[in-house]
């Protein structure tokens, strides 16, 4: 499966945009417009860590039809002049560091920017 994924940060600076310069009552997509494999989040992950793994499927669990879901942010962008800027690799950088962190640390809380 591949999904539009955004960094929430990005996603925040949408919504205030939104309420400073959306239209009453409309809606619009806030997205990436992007898609990225489950697979390569995974594979993005390990190389992150320093790790080789070798993903493998769950038994018993069917394979269904490859799906890809991008959502179009066009209007929005439009409206606004908002695009997704942060590089999702980056995303799962600072959310791997913040992980280590958390678990070195024993403290849990957000991530820091």
């Amino acid at each position: 499966a591949a999904k539009d994924f955004s960094d929430v940060r990005d996603i925040a600076r949408g919504y205030v945009l939104a309420l400073e310069h959306g239209e009453r009552g409309a809606v619009y997509n806030l997205a990436s417009e992007r898609t990225l494999s489950v697979r390569s989040i995974f594979e993005t992950l390990a190389r992150i860590a320093g790790v080789e793994v070798t993903p493998t499927p769950r038994a018993g669990l069917a394979a269904g039809p490859a799906v890809a879901v991008r959502a179009s942010a066009a209007r929005f962008r439009e409206r606004t002049g908002w695009v997704a800027e942060i590089p999702f690799d980056q995303t799962l950088g600072e959310l791997y560091a913040y992980c280590l962190d958390s678990l070195a640390t024993g403290v849990s809380g957000g991530p820091r920017s």
